[in-house]
């Protein structure tokens, strides 16, 4: 929530929630490998909604953001504690570099 304080420049916040909204995607594409683990979190749900698009017959895009305000809120807490890391995960790191 510090990004939305007037404090923080435009700019700032506006590349934050960018690559807040990238990394959304890249965790819903690799749940339940980037399932949040801290405890109290509540994933039970972001599993069973994530599951039910693994269905090919499905036409759903893969970055779109799930209805379910549960499932979402993992997802985000996911992607936040991935950026707030400083550093991508090592599965997430480029082979080149």
């Amino acid at each position: 929530m510090s990004m939305l304080s007037p404090a923080t420049p435009a700019a700032t916040a506006g590349q934050y929630f960018t690559d807040l909204q990238m990394t959304s995607g890249l965790v819903m594409i690799t749940w339940p490998k980037a399932r949040p683990t801290a405890s109290g979190v509540d994933t039970h749900r972001a599993d069973q909604v994530l599951a039910e698009r693994q269905d090919p017959s499905l036409s759903m895009h893969a970055s779109t953001p799930p209805q379910d305000a549960r499932a979402c809120a993992s997802i985000l807490l996911a992607a936040d504690t991935i950026l707030s890391s400083g550093r991508p995960a090592p599965a997430a790191r480029s082979p080149c570099g």
